[in-house]
């Protein structure tokens, strides 16, 4: 992304100079020509890549669920923190979060037994209390042996005695029940979130299955091309997410660009908001709208072999090595400058 937002920028500063520089027809020929060498290149090679090398590897199905709107729950923290109401709002609180949590294993048993071999959940759409958060893991370890599958949950973990009370997580459960990955969301957004969120650095976590190597990544990390940088190497990235209506379609087409640069194949399940599946060429394979599907469950045959890219290897290098380029050329001018002067 940083690339095209260079080349973008790029073209702006060429068609200012040749503005300038319109009656001086060697000079504009010279600068065209560098800048169209570049961005044809670019195309080309996108074109490339995207007609070209599409996945031919074997795929897997991919079942990603989002809670149904009527089951979502909220916590009474004032409650629980209240020693006359405590008890009260434990107990309704454990209802709710049991009834909801069901649903979702409930959900996953099923698409298990319609084949996906992976399930995962969207963000926070499990909610557990800190005190019975080791008992659900024991629920889904149980679930994932049982239906063998690779089991992932999307679970706001509330801690009534913290005033960050929330820890945003994915935990990923292999065909054994065992635990192998316990992902905390990287980067929690500003404003509503932040401020309540109790998150530690894990850094993206990857593991090696039988179905390629699996990456985690939760919503608002996908923002940020450098942080993403750490699923390199990865041949699948399961992302729940959780977005609101505004912004669905934007924040979904922005996820797409970090499968294309670090070319992992992706899964994104966003509850009020688009979800996709889309190969590392970002070609959208599946796709859901919360607000019209009534099952909230995306379902993706997905590639289990990812590639890799030129992005992945070099990075930003190339717009680095043009900044240098631009100091030096700035060096040198001023050097001539002086050297007229005296």
């Amino acid at each position: 992304m940083g690339y095209i937002t260079f080349l973008i920028a790029w073209f702006a500063s060429v068609s200012n100079w040749v503005y300038e520089q319109r009656n001086e027809g060697r000079n504009v020929k010279k600068g065209v020509l560098i800048y169209g060498l570049v961005l044809g290149l670019t195309l080309m090679y996108g074109a490339y890549r995207v007609q070209f090398q599409d996945p031919n590897s074997e795929t897997i199905r991919i079942a990603s669920i989002s809670a149904l709107d009527s089951l979502k729950v909220g916590i009474d923290l004032h409650g629980i923190n209240n020693k006359e109401t405590e008890n009260d709002a434990i107990i309704e609180a454990r209802r709710n979060t049991s009834k909801l949590n069901q649903y979702l294993f409930d959900r996953s048993i099923k698409e298990a037994e319609a084949g996906a071999k992976i399930v995962f959940w969207a963000e926070g759409n499990g909610v557990i209390l800190k005190d019975d958060e080791s008992e659900l893991y024991d629920q889904a370890s149980e679930i994932a042996s049982t239906q063998n599958i690779y089991l992932g949950l999307g679970i706001a973990v509330i801690d009534p005695t913290n005033s960050r009370f929330l820890e945003n997580k994915f935990v990923l459960f292999d065909r054994n029940g065992k635990k192998v990955m316990d992902y905390w969301k990287g980067i929690s957004v500003p404003g509503a979130e932040a401020p309540i969120s109790n998150n530690k650095t894990t850094g993206i976590q990857k593991i090696e299955t039988d179905y390629g190597t699996i990456a985690g990544a939760i919503c608002f990390d996908l923002d940020f091309p450098n942080y993403l940088k750490e699923a390199k190497g990865s041949d699948i990235l399961l992302a729940p997410s959780n977005d609101y209506i505004e912004i669905d379609q934007l924040h979904t087409n922005m996820a797409k660009f970090r499968a294309i640069e670090q070319g992992f194949n992706m899964v994104r399940q966003a509850s009020l908001g688009h979800s996709i599946g889309t190969d590392y060429t970002g070609k959208v394979i599946s796709e859901m709208n919360h607000f019209t599907d009534t099952s909230k469950v995306l379902i993706t045959q997905l590639p289990t072999k990812g590639s890799k890219t030129i992005y992945s290897i070099i990075g930003d290098s190339f717009i680095v090595f043009c900044m240098l380029l631009l100091v030096m050329i700035v060096v040198v001018l001023r050097g001539k400058k002086t050297d007229r002067k005296s």
